[in-house]
């Protein structure tokens, strides 16, 4: 959709074809015309409506925090739900940070042109979450709309051009700058840059800023399409390029004018986090120490995934570290989760190795590469560096290393795997495992394993049996289904995984 609003091809350069950072820029409102598309060759209006600016926020569940930020940010939240999905999981989470911003909302209904497309039911699940749209009584515009086709993009705009002359926005460009840091990152030739929306007054070059735990004059400027600018006023996405040290997204930016003072605050709120991040682990301590006292101490043990978390941007790397936190899994006897030793911006480098060395961790760079010395250094010491730009495969590759951690396999090779359908119970034969072979191939003469619940082992050993139907075979193939009967082991259940 926004691809559309801009005229440019974005998506098709983010990794996956999905939204994994969150991004400011400026249209004006003639932008939006979709002239050149329409099918009877008619012009639309392209008279100048002013500026809107958009933040593009992730959709993918691991954004969550991301999605919070951009509607704190924001005086209109554009809610865009596709017409044959419907309200999603990603679609709740936006409308609960829009309900808690009290932005107002203009629902955009999108692929409208696809087959399958119930528009409708869109609008009567949307008022099951608190969005009641003017069709239906309430105060939710909606628009219709086809980025792929340019349908209802300029009923899009004007949608969004009304509620702000309802809401009255107005700012004053001659006060003091103020905003917001939407992402920040470190780059090679500009050094720290962050990507601001300035909320109040105008942000010019000179400017001494205080952000977060970082501060510093700014030395450039450059606007959403990264061309040079002298000044950023109300509402305007600027890249900033002087500060001393990356600042947390979600920061608040402000201009000062001693510059003795604004470094002891933000070296002092660098000192704060610090202490935060100890207090944080003490106060983990505390509750373990807690329960043990109070006899719910849980005495299962505990196996931790050490990982290394390198990212482009500092809101990326936070929305990383909670999903990787969240990777725990456990048995009766075992927990295992992802112990995170370190997270920061920018390109691997040779301390990013020796860390991940004395931890024995394994080194996350998404969006990021590695240098040449820390690339050569890790080949030496033998420590794993992964490189991703799509957040899901990097989830699924760490939740795999999470389980093989908590149920590592047998030795040897894994040949294949079958999931038990029905348990059967024949004469003197026992019990016989009805089973599907899910993957590779089940094999008369392997070892196997029985995994139960959450990778929990419950039997190592042979194959007493292997039949077809009635007949004896070596070995059954993927989709294909089998009996087995294992040797001393008759307690299967059915949904357990039967590994060969």
């Amino acid at each position: 959709l926004l691809d559309r609003i801009r005229s440019t091809k974005v998506a098709q350069g983010e990794a996956g074809g999905i939204t994994q950072g969150i991004s400011a820029f400026s249209v004006r409102a003639r932008a939006f015309s979709a002239s050149e598309d329409n099918e009877d060759g008619s012009e639309s209006d392209n008279s100048d409506r002013g500026m809107v600016t958009f933040i593009d926020t992730p959709g993918h569940a691991a954004f969550s925090e991301m999605r919070k930020r951009g509607a704190n940010v924001t005086d209109i939240v554009v809610l865009v739900v596709a017409a044959d999905d419907g309200v999603m999981e990603q679609t709740k989470e936006c409308i609960a940070a829009a309900q808690a911003s009290r932005c107002p909302i203009v629902v955009a209904i999108n692929k409208i042109d696809k087959e399958g497309a119930e528009p409708e039911r869109v609008k009567t699940d949307l008022m099951k979450y608190g969005v009641l749209v003017e069709e239906f009584g309430g105060d939710a515009q909606c628009v219709e709309v086809s980025a792929k086709k340019g349908l209802g993009i300029e009923d899009l705009l004007d949608k969004v051009l009304l509620q702000a002359e309802v809401m009255n926005l107005k700012a004053t460009p001659e006060l003091p700058a103020q905003g917001s840091v939407i992402e920040a990152r470190v780059d090679k030739g500009l050094g720290v840059v962050v990507t601001g929306l300035v909320q109040k007054g105008t942000l010019k070059i000179g400017d001494l800023l205080l952000c977060g735990p970082a501060w510093g004059r700014v030395r450039r400027l450059l606007n959403d399409q990264g061309k040079e600018i002298k000044s950023a006023g109300p509402s305007m996405p600027v890249q900033i390029v002087g500060l001393n040290n990356v600042p947390n997204a979600g920061d608040v930016f402000m201009l000062t004018t001693n510059e003795a003072d604004t470094r002891e605050v933000a070296e002092a709120r660098q000192r704060l986090q610090k202490q935060a991040m100890g207090s944080a682990s003490s106060a983990a301590i505390l509750a373990q120490a807690a329960g043990f006292a109070g006899g719910s101490m849980d005495n299962r043990e505990v196996l931790k995934l050490p990982v290394l978390i390198k990212g482009d941007v500092a809101g990326t790397v936070e929305a990383l570290r909670n999903s990787i936190e969240a990777l725990e899994l456990s048995d009766e006897n075992t927990i295992c989760k992802p112990d995170i030793v370190f997270s920061g911006v920018g390109d691997v480098t040779s301390s990013d190795v020796s860390i991940a060395q004395v931890s024995k961790a394994k080194i996350v760079a998404f969006n990021v590469a590695a240098g040449y010395n820390a690339m050569e250094e890790a080949r030496a010491v033998n420590v794993e560096i992964g490189y991703y730009n799509v957040v899901y495969e990097l989830l699924e590759e760490l939740e795999k290393k999470v389980k093989l951690t908590l149920a590592p396999p047998p030795p040897g090779v894994l040949v294949g795997r079958a999931e038990v359908k029905k348990i059967f119970k024949i004469g003197k034969a026992g019990k016989v495992a009805g089973c599907e072979v899910v993957e590779g191939l089940i094999k008369m003469d392997s070892n196997v394993r029985v995994m139960r619940g959450k990778r929990n082992p419950v039997y190592t050993g042979t194959i007493a049996s292997l039949k077809v139907v009635k007949d004896e075979v070596k070995e059954v193939p993927a989709g294909s289904e089998c009996g087995v009967s294992l040797k001393d082991f008759t307690d299967l259940e059915e949904g357990d995984v039967i590994e060969c």
